[in-house]
């Protein structure tokens, strides 16, 4: 896949287990974790230290959460195992490592690096947050001056130029600059010109509109009760959540990209996260002002988190019993070798101990014109293939097949069954 290594090793706890289904739900926890914790953090900071301050921290972020649950965008994130919500939440780590500073001292060397291999790694988990690297350096630069963005810049610029040689020693030039270059620079457009650029931006700042409502509700109600600041410095320390609101307006375009090209979809909305973190910090704000509102905050928090959660039409889950990969696990122990499933050659894996090809790796591979040979799709599928369930085009399949009618209880794939000539 197109995307960096970063992911991949944070989700190796998962392979620990010997059951698919128990995989991924430890797999998904994870994927939560990084989703949330970071938002977590950033309330922690901003919440007065008392048991109420850290208990409305949480309710806080319990309310976004069920809020989150409501966008389309966001419930992917939330629902589905994908690289997005690392190379988001470590952004948003990275952002914490510096919000976290005193702010009668400068950004020590520590934090400047922390924050700087933090977002090293959100590049290396999706390429999209390197185009965040100048919200970075003009906060540290508006916070601390010209030479503490230059050493932010440098340790960034070292922590990527160690990532992309242990990249090179581990997988070879080729192979980096075709992941991390070729493949997402040749992703066709899913959607032709300004037409399908202004259907996309529609969508996501629709998708935007009710966390902008809060947020400008957030900054007026504390431009109204919160202190003055007179010189630039002061309010800036004072408003962290400018940062990440700043993240959220340099991503808006680049989502925008990224939902119209091929392989694009709602789950590149990345402003949403980053104006939710934005929210966090607003709120936790307004926990410390002059006129305490934090037992409102509190209240109206847990309110806003249980009703979303009462009126979610697919409340979240950890049962897989039922689910598509229990029912394409025992699809495939019933005709071991015989099955490919072009999206989930997990399940395979565990039945057959055999690792098959992922038809959208094999797309991917095709946009420079860079195929796999014969024997080498040949090699990685199953030795007595006889069916194909995919979800469809621009998943790679084999050559030769036939659309049957697929098993009732796998309704939600496309089936072919390889024809009996090959």
């Amino acid at each position: 896949m197109s995307y960096g290594p970063v992911v991949p090793l944070l989700q190796l706890p998962a392979a620990a287990f010997s059951h698919p289904i128990a995989a991924v739900v430890v797999a998904g926890i994870l994927n939560e974790a990084i989703l949330l914790l970071p938002l977590l953090a950033l309330a922690r900071q901003g919440v007065p230290s008392s048991p109420a301050g850290r208990a409305s921290g949480v309710l806080i972020v319990a309310a976004l959460q069920s809020a989150m649950m409501h966008v389309s965008a966001s419930a992917y994130w939330l629902g589905q195992i994908q690289v997005d919500a690392f190379a988001m939440g470590l952004a948003i780590l990275g952002m914490a490592a510096l919000l976290g500073a005193d702010p009668a001292a400068p950004l020590s060397k520590r934090r400047i690096w922390s924050s700087a291999v933090l977002f090293g790694a959100a590049v290396f988990s999706k390429q999209n947050e390197f185009c965040l690297v100048a919200v970075f350096v003009v906060y540290i630069g508006a916070r601390d001056g010209a030479r503490a963005a230059l050493g932010w810049i440098l340790a960034a610029a070292a922590a990527g130029a160690a990532g992309l040689l242990l990249l090179v020693a581990f997988s070879g030039w080729n192979a980096v600059f075709l992941n991390m270059w070729l493949v997402p620079t040749k992703h066709p457009m899913g959607k032709p010109g300004v037409q399908g650029i202004a259907e996309v931006g529609g969508v996501f700042l629709e998708q935007l509109a009710p966390f902008v409502a809060v947020a400008l509700s957030f900054v007026l109600v504390l431009w109204k009760v919160g202190p003055r600041h007179t010189a630039w410095r002061p309010w800036l320390l004072a408003s962290p959540w400018i940062l990440p609101a700043a993240a959220a307006g340099v991503m808006l375009p680049i989502s925008v990209l990224g939902g119209v090209k091929v392989g694009g979809d709602v789950n590149s909305n990345h402003s949403l996260y980053y104006l939710a973190a934005s929210i966090t910090l607003l709120a936790a704000r307004l926990s410390s002002v002059e006129r305490p509102v934090l037992p409102f905050l509190a209240a109206a928090s847990t309110l806003a988190a249980v009703v979303a959660l009462l009126v979610q039409p697919h409340p979240p889950t950890l049962d897989g019993r039922g689910s598509r990969l229990e029912r394409e696990l025992a699809f495939s122990k019933a005709h071991p070798e015989e099955i490919w499933f072009g999206a989930n050659p997990l399940v395979t894996l565990y039945t057959d101990r055999k690792l098959y090809h992922q038809g959208y790796g094999i797309y991917d591979r095709t946009l420079p014109k860079m195929s796999p040979s014969s024997a080498h799709l040949a090699k990685f599928l199953p030795s007595r293939m006889k069916w194909v369930a995919t979800p469809g085009s621009p998943f790679w399949t084999p050559a030769g097949l036939v659309p049957i009618q697929g098993p009732p209880d796998l309704w939600e794939l496309k089936w072919y069954e390889r024809s009996p000539a090959r």
